[in-house]
């Protein structure tokens, strides 16, 4: 192809050498000149092929009479050359479909390895169904996404079931995602039973559904994961944080049994929940099974006297337990000394949220 075939139109893609507008039909041809012409050919073809991308974003905007959104124009023009993994972060924005449909492709778009979505942040995007199947369906193939934050989101049966089937394509096509952060939104029980699924067959480490208005029907679903050894357990989760949500002592229960089973666990966070004194005997019993749990946080409960006792002994006979936390809970005075011997057996109360 020669060089009169080659349209000027450098300023138009803001690039500091001459290229030509990518159509279906030249598309291929244009790789392979460059691919024959030049030593960064696969930077410089991604960089015309993301950029054609958000001219099309911006037109289709145009169309529809809305404007596009200013984080998506600035992430496709970091995303169009190599360079660092990016973290694209688009909380409180009110997500059009568009902008869900480019954030799809450039998840799933194998032409720029170079410079992947390394962390997603979709934290109070008014995602509806079909947003969240576009940016699940982007995460089917995604390599390169450790995080996912969809914290304050409705998050309707339709939805969840589209996330858990994100997590579970994810984990067997070899994606890297390890952390999912839910906090603040609301779930339905059908749809909180499709992401548990959902959990049991993803690569997570971490999860975090804090203030999620959880109750003891959701502790006691979670639990079954906690538990159940095999394909259908939670065997790579490390890390849940249940914070700020109404767990009671029957949710405790469930998830002092699932303890009592899981060897993979190392950090638990009940914080601020309405555990009593017969769930916290219940976990604390669980944790003396337990050979992998290190840290357990059970502040701003409702725990007596009773839990207090079984908690401490917990932590004298437990041999993996590093930091065991339950303050700000309702003990009387004479069990307060209690607190006393964990520092005795190096186990200080620590804050954490």
């Amino acid at each position: 192809m020669g060089a009169s075939n080659i349209s000027k139109c450098m300023k138009h893609h803001g690039f500091d050498r001459p290229c030509f507008k990518l159509s279906a039909t030249n598309s291929n041809r244009y790789a392979m000149f460059y691919a024959n012409n030049s030593n960064d050919n696969q930077a410089w073809y991604s960089g015309v092929n993301n950029r054609r991308v958000q001219c099309s974003y911006e037109d289709q905007c145009k169309q529809i009479k809305a404007a596009p959104s200013q984080t998506v124009l600035k992430f496709l023009s970091q995303w169009r050359f190599a360079g660092d993994p990016i973290k694209l972060v688009m909380t409180g924005e009110n997500l059009d479909v568009l902008a869900a449909g480019i954030i799809q492709r450039c998840l799933s778009d194998p032409s720029n390895p170079s410079n992947p979505i390394a962390e997603l942040y979709l934290a109070r995007c008014s995602l509806n169904e079909m947003k969240m199947n576009d940016i699940c369906v982007g995460l089917f193939k995604n390599k390169t996404v450790t995080k996912l934050d969809l914290s304050k989101t409705l998050m309707k049966p339709g939805m969840a079931a589209a996330l858990a089937k994100a997590l579970e394509h994810n984990y067997k096509n070899g994606g890297a995602l390890q952390e999912l952060v839910l906090d603040d939104s609301k779930f339905e029980e059908k749809g909180f039973e499709s992401l548990v699924s959902g959990l049991s067959k993803s690569g997570l480490a971490k999860l975090s559904l804090q203030r999620c208005a959880l109750r003891d029907d959701s502790a006691s679903a979670l639990a079954k994961g906690l538990g159940t050894h095999g394909e259908m357990g939670f065997i790579r989760l490390v890390d849940i944080n249940l914070s700020g949500n109404f767990i009671g002592d029957k949710g405790a229960e469930a998830i002092g049994e699932g303890l009592a089973q899981n060897q993979v666990l190392l950090s638990l966070n009940l914080n601020k929940n309405k555990i009593g004194d017969e769930g916290g005997v219940a976990v604390a019993e669980a944790v003396r099974k337990n050979t992998s749990l290190q840290d357990l946080y059970l502040q701003g409960n409702e725990l007596g006297s009773n839990a207090s006792v079984a908690l401490t002994r917990t932590a004298q006979m437990s041999s993996c337990l590093r930091n065991l936390s339950f303050g700000d809970n309702k003990l009387d005075r004479q069990h307060m000394s209690v607190m006393h011997l964990l520092y005795k057996y190096g186990f200080a109360p620590e804050k954490k949220e």
